[in-house]
């Protein structure tokens, strides 16, 4: 049987004898059963598609006999996909999901007699769309794919001599408005302690490190001993192994409270002989996060993912008063609204100080509009917000301004 008991959980066995060697016989441990469904049949589809599981990063599908007529026909399809995924998206971690993704797209449209971007119809998209619903994709997914059409139509249209002669017609889906789910501390230091207590402690560690220090999840799985800077000295650092943009690598500090967690992932790995603090791939992470949201009740929520363990940094930075420009830097955002956006999320942005009108007994007072207009109260307040002061500051500025 593919799903067996064992040791106060589930054992999930798959043998799959077309897979690559050394992967034809694969088994898991995790706690309950419908996770035990779940994985057994993520096993299968990643073992049918790239003949191997755990997926990594690099690894591609496996040529299937369907291909062959596609490969010998080729198009301008495949040539713009090609190019727009060399070019557009080379060396970007994005980059790196669609290159898995492109494959499976192409296949479809050849598979309807469509090699070339100027015979792509409607009726092919509308047919596209109709056939991630069919295998499950949310619209925010199918949205992601059909945007990769458009890329890899303007890139078309721009090449000398062009490889298309329109731009492909698309009309997304509506998407749903979804809960944006944050990690909140008391939250996290009781997933710690629950990890801790089931032997967890070097997962227990990555996710203390990614709320503390306000790495990509990624980055975090990606750090060696080289990375670490002056670990055992006055002022510790450790630069970030990222590659999703330009800005991602940078040397930042240590803080003060993940240096012990630090040194003891550093002393952990050299101890047992690991490259990597920790050596997990992302789907092994993730694995190990979905035990903690069944845990923590909020299995059910779509947006409570690895990646949201980020915005609890966000909270820390902005208790310890670091202003938003300097947030921005640490994160590395490319634009400060996506770090402002951190903040409105966490509750740490400037409509704090509304807090004094309910706490104080007797009515806040009026501004003098015949000293200052309530337009040049509002400037006043956007100047100081735009210097890089923090939303406290801010909230204590426009109080004082206002009382």
């Amino acid at each position: 049987m593919p799903i067996t008991p064992r040791s106060g959980g589930y054992q999930v066995r798959v043998n799959f004898s077309k897979a690559l060697k050394g992967y034809r016989r694969v088994s898991c441990q995790v706690s309950t059963l419908e996770e035990a469904q779940k994985k057994e049949k993520e096993i299968r589809k990643s073992l049918d598609i790239f003949g191997k599981w755990p997926i990594e990063e690099g690894d591609r599908p496996l040529a299937k006999d369907t291909d062959k007529a596609s490969v010998e026909k080729g198009g301008t399809l495949r040539k713009a996909v090609n190019l727009s995924l060399e070019y557009h998206w080379g060396g970007t971690e994005y980059g790196e999901i669609l290159n898995k993704q492109a494959p499976g797209i192409l296949r479809f449209f050849h598979s309807r007699g469509v090699y070339d971007i100027d015979d792509i119809t409607s009726e092919d998209t509308d047919a596209f769309i109709t056939h991630l619903k069919a295998i499950g994709n949310a619209p925010s997914t199918i949205n992601k794919k059909i945007s990769f059409l458009s890329v890899v139509s303007q890139e078309a249209i721009e090449r000398d001599p062009p490889l298309a002669s329109k731009l492909i017609k698309i009309k997304k889906l509506k998407e749903g408005v979804q809960e944006k789910w944050w990690l909140r501390p008391e939250d996290q230091e009781k997933a710690s302690k629950w990890l801790r207590s089931q032997n967890e402690e070097l997962f227990a560690d990555y996710i203390d490190l990614v709320c503390l220090q306000g790495f990509r999840i990624k980055e975090m799985l990606a750090v060696e001993h080289r990375h670490c800077v002056d670990l055992y000295g006055d002022s510790p650092q450790i630069k970030v192994p990222g590659t999703k943009t330009q800005k991602s690598q940078a040397t930042l500090p240590v803080y003060r409270e993940s240096i012990p967690i630090l040194r003891r992932s550093y002393e952990r790995a050299e101890a047992n002989g690991w490259k990597n603090l920790f050596p997990m791939t992302y789907q092994q992470a993730a694995t190990r996060w979905n035990t903690v949201r069944e845990y923590l009740g909020v299995s059910e929520v779509k947006t409570a993912t690895l990646k949201s363990l980020r915005r609890t940094f966000a909270w820390y930075a902005n208790k310890r008063r670091m202003t938003t420009s300097d947030l921005k830097r640490v994160m590395r955002h490319n634009n400060i609204t996506t770090t402002e956006g951190y903040l409105d999320l966490v509750g740490a942005n400037d409509l704090e100080y509304t807090r004094s009108y309910f706490e104080e007994d007797e009515t806040p007072q009026t501004v003098d509009t015949a000293s200052t207009s309530s337009s040049s109260v509002g400037d006043m307040i956007r100047h100081y917000r735009e210097s890089g002061a923090t939303p406290e500051e801010v909230a204590r500025f426009a109080k004082e301004i206002m009382g």
